[in-house]
């Protein structure tokens, strides 16, 4: 994670200069170095509209994900989200986490840009996602030429709710210019390490 933090602190204008966007960290460790440069001035939140009413994301949730209540502290760090205000989330393993970014995901327009340097994790989440029927793609070193294309022409149409990219992705100014003509709803840090 630290080469990701270099990397938003030598592209700032990637995740602040076009929306100012949310940034959401969704973690298993409780100790963690982050440097204040790293969050963006909430005064320019893509989040225009008021945020969704609970009873609309309850919805989704059951329509969705087939849960007809939130666990522990999902609800306040959903409404968080959802409210366009930077979030930083710890929960013990298999307490949701996950969720707290893909619910708002599914209700806000755009793309939300997840950040994981985990692989098998991104696959494990966009296989889990596309069996609710969201479409979630990954973009990382396992896509062939061809198959990074139709991800970035899927991205900028609009057509994918959530992007797991990992870490490395951003170094690369062909991954930024894309992510600047697409409509990014916010950004989630999963697993940072």
């Amino acid at each position: 994670m630290i080469k990701l933090f270099s990397t938003i602190h030598k592209k700032p204008h990637f995740l602040c200069k076009k929306m100012g966007f949310v940034l959401i960290f969704v973690m298993n460790r409780t100790t963690v170095r982050l440097p204040p440069e790293l969050f963006c001035p909430m005064s320019s939140v893509a989040i225009q509209e008021a945020p969704a009413p609970i009873a609309d994301l309850k919805h989704t949730l059951k329509e969705v994900f087939g849960y007809g209540l939130f666990r522990g502290t999902q609800e306040a760090v959903i409404q968080n989200i959802m409210a366009g205000h930077n979030t930083f989330v710890i929960m013990p393993t298999g307490a949701g986490k996950s969720l707290c970014y893909q619910l708002p995901a599914l209700v806000i327009p755009g793309t939300a840009i997840v950040i994981s340097p985990l692989i098998a994790l991104m696959k494990n989440q966009v296989d889990q996602l596309g069996a609710f029927g969201v479409n979630a793609q990954v973009y990382n070193s396992t896509l062939t030429k061809t198959e990074m294309n139709r991800v970035k022409k899927d991205v900028i149409n609009g057509d994918v709710r959530l992007l797991y990219v990992a870490p490395e992705s951003l170094t690369k100014d062909d991954t930024i210019e894309f992510l600047l003509k697409s409509t990014i709803s916010f950004v989630a840090i999963d697993e940072a390490h």
